[in-house]
């Protein structure tokens, strides 16, 4: 599960119809509510009291995860991604 803290975040994460399924299997948050997209995919809400663990956990669905809210996560993993795609970018060995 995602560990607590002294926020109070909503939290919304759209994923695939792929990562649905493995998103059913278990219960990830106490707070947590699924709710079904008509593309097969799952919206993924929970209120969270810190972000930085979920934000880990996120990128760790790659492109099958989406962050709706709240916009400072979005913003957050939207940096990390950027970092990423530099890193990666045109480096051959």
């Amino acid at each position: 599960g995602v560990l607590g803290g002294s926020g109070d975040y909503r939290v919304r994460i759209r994923f695939t119809a792929a990562a649905a399924d493995r998103l059913r299997e278990r219960v990830w948050h106490e707070s947590q509510e699924l709710r079904d997209l008509p593309d097969g995919g799952i919206e993924l809400s929970m209120q969270l009291g810190a972000l930085p663990e979920v934000e880990s956990w996120i990128l760790s669905w790659g492109d099958q995860a989406e962050v709706l809210a709240p916009a400072e996560l979005r913003e957050s993993i939207q940096k990390t991604v950027a970092r990423m795609a530099t890193q990666y970018a045109g480096r051959k060995e």
